[in-house]
């Protein structure tokens, strides 16, 4: 008797550390991922706290998971992210391994995280440092609007029609309207795209080819704060 009281009382304890606990990345892959995404030890560890726990014991997480995530939800283009996010090559049943949560997000680093991430180095590397976190953005926002989200396929090689603007700014609107519960006239939306699709198609596209290439699309966004517009902080 006296032996299984014990065990009753030690049995919660020890379940209890075992459900709170999670799961310890070997410092190898945490550093690995430091040098490939840019996010501090720290930050990869509480990334991957976000993630076991959103995971559970399926070990990856699904889109169900990532919908209980507020300031992801909540984007219009959730749907879009999610498709980079979940690997083309991988069994969309088998859910988003952490890699692929990590360099997705890392596309969202804030500009001040990059300028801290930096260090010392001298003013040449830190002007190159600044534009090649403005490239990786704008790549990523390309990959949206162009629909395809293979990352093994250069935005060179890619381009975007007006079926794939109309695609996105339908999903946007649609998300907006969503969280603002006002949907709208159809009717009226629809001409809306379709003249925001138009003149976007007419000033963009320079040598006329129907669709817009990645040098078209970066020079069109050339004065607009995409560093900041496409940024999350990370605790």
């Amino acid at each position: 008797n006296q032996l299984a009281s014990a065990r009753e009382r030690i049995t919660p304890n020890i379940m209890g550390i075992w459900q709170s606990t999670v799961p310890e990345l070997p410092r190898t892959h945490v550093e690995r991922l430091h040098k490939t995404y840019g996010f501090t030890a720290n930050q990869i560890r509480a990334l991957w706290k976000r993630y076991t726990e959103l995971a559970g014991k399926k070990g990856r997480i699904t889109k169900a998971d990532l919908q209980k995530v507020p300031e992801l939800h909540i984007n219009p283009l959730f749907e879009l992210i999610y498709q980079i996010m979940d690997n083309p090559r991988e069994d969309p049943e088998e859910g988003i391994n952490f890699e692929s949560f990590v360099a997705t997000l890392s596309t969202f680093r804030p500009v001040d995280d990059l300028q801290d991430a930096r260090g010392d180095r001298d003013d040449e590397e830190a002007v190159y440092h600044d534009v090649h976190a403005r490239e990786m953005k704008l790549r990523f926002l390309f990959r949206i609007y162009s629909n395809e989200y293979d990352t093994s396929v250069p935005v060179e090689q890619q381009t975007i029609r007006a079926d794939d603007l109309r695609r996105v700014l339908k999903q946007m609107s649609h998300g907006a309207s969503s969280v603002n519960g006002d949907e709208g006239d159809a009717s009226e939306n629809e001409e809306f795209l379709r003249n925001v699709i138009d003149q976007t198609m007419a000033e963009v596209d320079k040598d006329n080819s129907g669709t817009i290439s990645f040098e078209e699309f970066k020079n069109i966004l050339a004065h607009i704060d995409v560093e900041t517009r496409l940024s999350v902080h990370f605790s």
